[in-house]
């Protein structure tokens, strides 16, 4: 019986110092996260890693990039967009992607809430 309370004791304590790891690994990792990011001496970007997209996208802005976020669309309607967009001038009304070769409907009922023009 009394070997029975010690043993739950031990795994108590084990628990606790498992935990008082974990805590201090948290704390300690933080303050060095933060060091490093005051200093400088970690990189503010990845050279190639994708950029961040902020929805909605204007269409008359966008970049390849950026278009290829947006279902449906990859690199080569992506370029039609962007194509349509050079030589006929900003998009006045986002229904006027349906100009666009490649996009129909269905891809514009798909974007619709994350375009703006």
């Amino acid at each position: 019986m009394v070997a029975r309370y010690i043993m739950k004791i031990i795994e108590i304590i084990a628990w606790i110092v498992i935990m008082a790891v974990c805590i201090y690994g948290a704390v300690s990792g933080e303050a060095a996260l933060h060091g490093m990011l005051s200093d400088g001496s970690c990189p503010r970007y990845i050279e190639g890693a994708p950029e961040a997209v902020t929805f909605p996208i204007n269409i008359n802005t966008a970049t390849l990039r950026e278009l290829t976020r947006l279902q449906g669309i990859g690199d080569s309607k992506a370029q039609e967009i962007i194509s349509y967009r050079e030589e006929n001038g900003s998009f006045t009304e986002v229904d006027e992607l349906l100009n666009v070769n490649g996009i129909g409907e269905s891809t514009l009922n798909k974007i619709r809430e994350y375009i703006v023009v």
